[in-house]
């Protein structure tokens, strides 16, 4: 999701969307703090990556609960779906598409 859109709203080189895609997807507990520095003015530079950005480590939270209740779990999920939907960001619409069928056939099977 954060690399398409990464290439997208920058238009830097490709070693730069690289580096800017990384910086991005690392667990934030694990981030030095020039890398810190990085996200914080690539979330400047684009509300788009802003909002990959803030959903991703939503989505990051709703994970690290799984041990907890499975229905609260899987409202949070669907709630994190409709949210990205709603950005209107292609990469976040589809990743939600994809997210909802894992949903959608475990419960089947379920």
């Amino acid at each position: 999701v954060v690399k398409p859109l990464v290439a997208q709203e920058l238009t830097t080189s490709r070693a730069e969307v690289r580096e800017a895609k990384t910086t991005l997807c690392r667990e934030p507990s694990l981030t030095a703090p020039l890398d810190k520095s990085r996200i914080e003015e690539l979330i400047a530079s684009s509300p788009k990556i802003k909002q990959a950005y803030e959903l991703r480590l939503r989505l990051q939270d709703i994970w690290s609960k799984r041990g907890g209740n499975a229905e609260e779990m899987l409202q949070a999920l669907k709630q994190w779906c409709q949210d990205a939907e709603a950005t209107g960001i292609q990469a976040l619409r589809d990743f939600a598409e994809e997210l909802r069928s894992y949903t959608t056939a475990k419960a089947v099977a379920g």
